[in-house]
């Protein structure tokens, strides 16, 4: 859909980009916790860059910005560091019981 008829939580498309792809990658790690952080980052970048190729070639007023795809790329970081502490100090707690 054009941007200005985008849903959107920020003024700012790029903290957009960031709320979507950190929520994303904390779902994925939590829903496929064997899945490792590499295969996990390396689909969710991919996604994030198809998303703008697409932008730019289908010409309804959207345009591909790769500062869109690197906020996306680092609010994956954050996301997956998120799940990783949260597991981390879960089990640090579990073996304190």
């Amino acid at each position: 859909m054009p941007s200005k008829m985008a849903p959107s939580v920020f003024a700012s498309d790029k903290l957009n980009h960031m709320l979507a792809f950190f929520v994303l990658a904390s779902f994925a790690k939590s829903l496929w916790p064997r899945k490792k952080l590499l295969t996990i980052f390396g689909l969710l970048a991919l996604y994030g860059g198809l998303i703008e190729v697409i932008q730019w070639a289908m010409g309804f007023g959207r345009d591909a910005d790769w500062v869109d795809f690197l906020a996306d790329v680092v609010a994956i970081c954050f996301g997956l560091a998120a799940v990783k502490l949260m597991n981390t100090n879960r089990k640090s707690a579990s073996e304190i019981d």
